[in-house]
């Protein structure tokens, strides 16, 4: 059984990861929960796209919106509402009727976790806010889960990785809850992208779902405007839990919350903190792509 825990609207790589996800059905999708700045948009989204693989039996539910410390980060080409709050780039007016769970996210975490407990793998490609709440409000429940997947860090460089770089305090916590991780770095998912080629094979899929997402990705490749091809960070992590398309290293990895490292991560030092986890060193990226196309393209009856 997993959880997903995405920030689905800003990049298009989750709804990519979503898409495969409703074609792999060794995988037990128990809920989606959504995470930082409008969570209540991207639960929408997550929603309308459930319904299009006649998947509304996975709850959708609604996360924290602001980091513990870190500012919120609004793009030059987004719009806020009058209190502030970004509207999220994918969001569209027709998906106002979408609906979700009343349930926070949180306590929805929380629940599955008491019920299944050692069953559960929380899969996170966005942010750690949701995780890093669950362990405060409840630390022994929140150990019961299985492992964590989670896509995000740098490990080799001076870079600070957006999903962590969100909510650096919320990673730490979540590093240091004692429950095993496994990370999908940026240094292999950024080796996912999409050629030309493979933009336009994924335009041609003309199936309900791919119409509704392909709708998100021309805003993508808009707002973009050619600064990096399409990379499916997210898809790859979550095709780590059914294939072996990344080798991993176990490693000690240290977090900075300081100074001009805050938010990175690296190889720990003689004498610094660190949390064993294990990490992406190097992926069977065409491969993976490959994969990913054929489960976009999949038109047996959804599962």
């Amino acid at each position: 059984m997993i959880i997903l825990d995405s920030d689905i609207g800003d990049d298009i790589d989750d709804a990519f990861a979503v898409a495969m996800l409703m074609h792999i059905p060794e995988i037990d999708l128990i809920g989606i929960t959504t995470v930082y700045r409008n969570c209540e948009q991207r639960a929408k989204i997550a929603s309308a796209l459930l319904k299009l693989y006649n998947r509304e039996d996975i709850g959708v539910y609604a996360g924290v919106n602001k980091p513990i410390k870190q500012a919120i980060y609004i793009a030059p080409y987004e719009t806020k509402q009058p209190d502030g709050t970004p509207n999220i780039p994918h969001y569209y007016e027709d998906m106002n009727e979408s609906v979700y769970k009343e349930q926070h996210a949180v306590d929805f975490i929380l629940d599955m976790l008491e019920k299944h407990p050692n069953e559960i793998t929380l899969v996170a490609i966005g942010p750690l806010t949701n995780f890093a709440y669950a362990y405060m409000k409840s630390p022994d429940v929140f150990k019961k889960a299985k492992q964590i997947v989670f896509m995000g860090g740098q490990i080799e460089g001076n870079y600070a990785e957006w999903n962590i770089k969100c909510d650096p305090e919320a990673a730490k916590i979540v590093f240091e809850a004692s429950v095993p991780i496994k990370i999908v770095t940026l240094e292999t998912t950024k080796l996912c992208e999409f050629s030309e080629e493979d933009i336009r094979f994924v335009q041609s899929i003309n199936t309900p779902q791919m119409t509704f997402i392909n709708r998100m990705f021309q805003k993508w490749l808009v707002d973009n405007n050619g600064r990096r091809p399409p990379i499916m960070y997210d898809p790859l992590t979550v095709g780590t839990l059914v294939q072996d398309f990344c080798e991993f290293e176990r490693m000690k990895v240290h977090i900075t919350l300081e100074g001009k490292e805050r938010a990175m991560i690296r190889r720990a030092k003689e004498g610094e903190s660190f949390t064993v986890m294990d990490v992406s060193i190097n992926v069977k990226h065409r491969e993976f792509i490959e994969y990913l196309k054929q489960k976009l393209l999949d038109t047996k009856e959804i599962i």
